[in-house]
C-alpha cells in the first residue's frame, strides 16, 4: 500500500505541471514570444511601452545629449565663455497656469520617457492621441504647455493645424512641436507661423522648455 501511495505520488507532481502547462500554454506562449521578439512591456508614464520602444528613445536621448554637449563645448572654444541657450517658452506675465500639460500625440509610448520626467516632478499630464481629442480637452482645461507631434494618422501637418487653432482659442499658452528631424525640417517653418513657440527633435530642448516653463 505504501509502495503503491509513493507511485502515485511520484506521478502527481508531472501530471499536476503538464496539467498548468496545459491551462496557461497561451499566456506563456506569448511571454516566449514576446521576449523573443522583445516585446516585453512596461508601464511608464501610465503608457505601455515595448523594452524595444524603450531602448530606442534612451539611445536617441543619449545621442541627443552627446550632441548638445559636443555642441556646447564648440561654442565655449570659439565664444570664449559666451554660451548661447537653445530657444525657450517664455512664462506669461500674469498668473502662470497649473503645472498641467496637454501632449498630443497618436503614439503616446513614444514619449514615456519624457511624460514619467513631468510627472516624477508632479506635473500632470494629459494625453490625446488626434487634434480633436486635444481640442477637447484644452477647452475644458488650463494648460502651462502643449506639446504635439508633427504627423499623425489624420494628416502629415497636425502638428501645424493643431497650432493653428490653438492659437485662435488661447493666443499666449506655450506650444512646442517635438517631431522627428525630417518633420522639423520640412514642416517647421509653417509650425513657427501657425503660432508655434517652437519646433525641435530634440529630447534636451525639451527638457528646457520645461524648465522655462517651471515644470522641472
Amino acid at each position: 500500500m505504501a509502495e503503491m501511495l509513493n507511485a502515485v505520488a511520484s506521478l502527481l507532481w508531472p501530471l499536476i505541471l503538464l496539467l498548468l502547462l496545459l491551462l496557461f500554454r497561451t499566456p506563456l506562449r506569448e511571454v516566449v514570444r514576446s521576449a523573443r521578439e522583445r516585446e516585453i512591456s512596461l508601464e511608464i508614464g501610465g503608457q505601455r511601452v515595448t523594452l524595444g520602444v524603450l531602448n530606442r528613445a534612451q539611445n536617441e536621448a543619449i545621442a541627443d545629449l552627446r550632441k548638445q554637449v559636443s555642441a556646447l563645448r564648440e561654442a565655449l572654444g570659439e565664444a570664449s565663455g559666451q554660451v548661447g541657450s537653445p530657444a525657450v517658452a517664455a512664462v506669461p506675465d500674469e498668473e502662470p497656469a497649473p503645472l498641467r500639460v496637454l501632449w498630443v500625440d497618436d503614439h503616446p509610448e513614444n514619449n514615456v520617457l519624457e511624460i514619467a520626467q513631468l510627472q516624477d516632478n508632479g506635473v500632470r499630464v494629459d494625453s490625446a492621441t488626434s487634434t480633436r481629442e486635444g481640442l477637447e480637452l484644452f477647452a475644458t482645461n488650463r494648460y502651462r504647455l502643449v506639446v504635439t507631434d508633427m504627423a499623425r494618422a489624420e494628416v502629415v501637418d497636425a502638428g501645424v493645424r493643431l497650432a493653428t487653432a490653438l492659437r485662435e482659442l488661447d493666443p499666449a499658452v506655450p506650444i512646442v512641436v517635438y517631431c522627428g528631424a525630417r518633420a522639423k525640417r520640412t514642416l517647421g517653418a509653417r509650425a513657427i507661423a501657425a503660432g508655434a513657440n517652437a519646433v525641435t527633435n530634440s529630447p534636451w530642448e525639451l527638457t528646457e522648455h520645461f524648465r522655462k516653463l517651471a515644470l522641472l
